[in-house]
């Protein structure tokens, strides 16, 4: 079993390396089509190679488990016109055995679709947007992230981040801090705010302004007037101090709140979901606590179809191998369709299930889970038909 689990592990390999360069050469292409215009002229050979390059893990996360599939189809196929199948069989080996090794690469792949989902496409998606948007207008970013606006997740604190210096670093801060019934008890100026991830924000040429309410009383307007309303005012009195450095080891830190917001929870607002990672989906609904229900509903939906997708690598080539087997003696034209056409409706129903989870129609779990886990509920009823 050894021997043949290498053979098929060899045959298989080999086919599904050439896969993946055939579709990555085709994205590329793809891309250069699309895009190559508007480096030409406007930018070096290494921006334009830099920013292809980013184009393509988000690519690849879709080019795996169609690489595997297709792969497998073949490799089976052509077994199949050789009787080696058949062969295997007469042995007394199932086709389920027969694809053992093929089933350890769908599942190695799959960890690996995992952390493309994660993190390295959001990233990719997010620093080529920037690189493509730089060439005509090379100070992008700092416009990008000029006046941000951000709500704290406690709902006490509004960001006014007039520009970005860079992600940990912002130039010209204005914090307003407000108690539970909205009204004003501190602003922040700064001229510089920068954040730390062990040492927490610092801000530089600070203002702190601490709005006091005194009452004043007229005791000769109350023995003259029956109207109580006279007898006092109240007014607002602002006290200023200064500081050359605020952080969290200055007493005064401690009047605006309980900050945990970072740079990277203000800048993400001018993010899409797709170039947000899954850890700051997860900060972003633990935190915001005051989201809308469509921004909301869209996180979530995005979150689950992440954990979901990444599955899809093993259920490939869970689908190849029966139905290659089951059309062994038709040829690889007649299971490649048969694939493709399940393919086909997973994509439709995915692309259904997460609209209606973003508009809320239903549930964001069954939006981003469904489609995958009944590709794989699929899956299974097809194996056990064709052992």
């Amino acid at each position: 079993m050894k021997t043949l689990d290498s053979y098929i592990f060899r045959e298989y390999i080999i086919i599904y390396s050439c896969c993946i360069l055939a579709f990555c050469i085709l994205f590329l292409i793809s891309d250069m089509i699309n895009n190559l215009g508007d480096f030409l002229g406007h930018s070096t050979v290494w921006e334009g190679v830099h920013y292809f390059l980013l184009k393509q893990p988000g690519d690849i996360k879709f080019v795996l488990p169609i690489s595997l599939l297709l792969a497998c189809l073949y490799t089976m196929a052509k077994m199949g016109m050789s009787n080696e199948i058949t062969a295997m069989r007469a042995s007394g080996i199932s086709l389920t055995r027969c694809g053992l090794s093929m089933y350890l690469v769908g599942l190695f792949v799959t960890g690996i679709n995992f952390w493309f989902n994660e993190s390295f496409v959001p990233n990719c998606n997010m620093k080529a947007e920037i690189l493509l948007k730089s060439i005509d207008d090379p100070d992008y970013f700092r416009k990008m992230t000029k006046m941000l606006m951000y709500r704290s997740p406690d709902n006490l604190r509004t960001w006014i981040a007039k520009e970005f210096e860079s992600e940990n670093e912002l130039k010209n801060i204005q914090i307003k801090k407000n108690d539970n019934q909205g009204n004003m008890v501190l602003e922040l100026y700064a001229d510089k705010g920068t954040w730390y991830p062990n040492e927490g924000w610092k801000f530089y040429n600070a203002s702190i302004v601490n709005y006091k309410t005194v009452s004043l009383v007229n005791d000769y307007a109350a023995t003259k007037q029956a109207d109580e309303n006279i007898h006092s005012r109240d007014f607002i009195i602002p006290i200023s101090k200064k500081f050359t450095l605020l952080d969290e080891t200055n007493p005064n830190f401690k009047d605006l709140g309980d900050v945990i917001e970072t740079p990277n929870d203000i800048i993400m607002i001018l993010k899409t979901p797709e170039q947000i990672t899954t850890a700051d989906i997860l900060r972003r609904l633990e935190i915001s606590k005051e989201l809308d229900p469509i921004s909301k509903n869209t996180l979530k939906t995005e979150l689950y179809s992440r954990y979901a997708f990444p599955w899809v690598c093993l259920f490939a080539v869970m689908i190849g191998l029966p139905i290659a087997g089951r059309n062994a003696r038709r040829g690889v034209v007649t299971s490649i369709m048969s694939a493709v056409a399940v393919v086909v409706v997973y994509m439709i129903l995915s692309q259904i299930f997460v609209v209606l989870g973003n508009k809320g129609y239903i549930p964001t779990f069954i939006a981003g889970v469904f489609p995958t886990v009944g590709l794989g509920v699929y899956t299974i009823i097809l194996i056990n038909k064709n052992k």
